[in-house]
């Protein structure tokens, strides 16, 4: 009620926890395991997660997720400083952030072609690359008073940052084909469990290091729009997570898996699985 906000917030807690109670247990009710063994044997949860941290090409789109995942945070964190001291105008944020998800959405389609004809390898590494030029373009887009180029500029983002969380989750089933190869064993959970971790740690060291520099600099409610203010806030938008996702796309050059390769190891499991079937 009006009176009461904290009973709002409290009902949406009690709802998203009933909710993902619910779906979880409805996940591990009703999800059953591959009735493929191969030869190996059932490993204890820490040597499978030392396993999995050797893969090499895990642990290249690791290193790669997490360093651009801080980049992404950091932008995400700043854009509400971006909008009161940089463009002047609160306002603009609420067309910034739905411009970026209604673009991030409607691009999944397209990355999903891009996918298609240049391989998930070649697909993360352009997005990478688009993804480091829009943040440096911010210095000249976002600008005061010119509402169209900053919509273009979040527009843009939003289409590069569609590819950003689309792109890593279709990589990995790939790695966790080559991991089969080896193991015998299909260990999506182990790969998936220590992806996720790493969004987590990545948001928060993200948002950390955002919440550092804006301190550190004096942004404040009552901070008032000075040049030293502005000109962080521009860095710490553009240049800074820029190089972060230049850095990545060097990087992710080293990623063995093309999409040759995947097809070579989906075509051993499979032949694999069907000379191990009963009967």
């Amino acid at each position: 009620s009006p009176e009461n906000p904290l009973s709002a917030f409290a009902l949406t807690g009690y709802l998203c926890a009933g909710t993902l109670v619910i779906g979880v247990t409805w996940t591990v009710l009703t999800t059953k395991e591959r009735s493929y063994t191969g030869n190996g044997r059932e490993s204890p949860i820490w040597l499978t997660c030392k396993d999995a941290l050797r893969n090499k090409p895990f642990q290249i789109l690791l290193m790669v997720f997490v360093i651009a995942s801080i980049g992404i945070i950091i932008v995400i964190s700043t854009l509400a400083f971006v909008a009161k001291h940089v463009l002047k105008d609160e306002g603009l944020l609420s067309l910034i952030l739905v411009t970026t998800m209604t673009a991030s959405v409607v691009s999944l389609p397209a990355t999903a072609q891009l996918i298609l004809h240049v391989g998930k390898k070649y697909a993360y590494g352009v997005v990478l690359i688009l993804t480091s030029a829009c943040l440096a373009a911010s210095v000249v887009m976002l600008r005061p008073g010119n509402v169209p180029m900053v919509f273009c500029w979040s527009a843009w983002f939003g289409v590069c940052s569609g590819g950003m969380v689309m792109l890593p989750k279709t990589i990995l089933p790939d790695i966790i084909d080559e991991d089969e190869i080896v193991s015998w064993q299909r260990r999506e959970g182990i790969y998936s469990g220590l992806l996720t971790l790493a969004t987590k740690a990545s948001a928060g060291i993200g948002v950390g290091l955002a919440g550092f520099g804006l301190k550190f600099v004096g942004v404040t409610e009552a901070e008032i729009h000075s040049d030293r203010v502005i000109l962080f806030l521009r860095i710490l938008l553009g240049p800074i997570p820029a190089v972060l996702l230049a850095v990545c796309a060097v990087l992710f050059i080293r990623f063995p898996i093309v999409p040759s390769r995947a097809e070579r190891t989906s075509q051993t499991l499979r032949e694999r699985r069907g000379a191990t079937k009963p009967g």
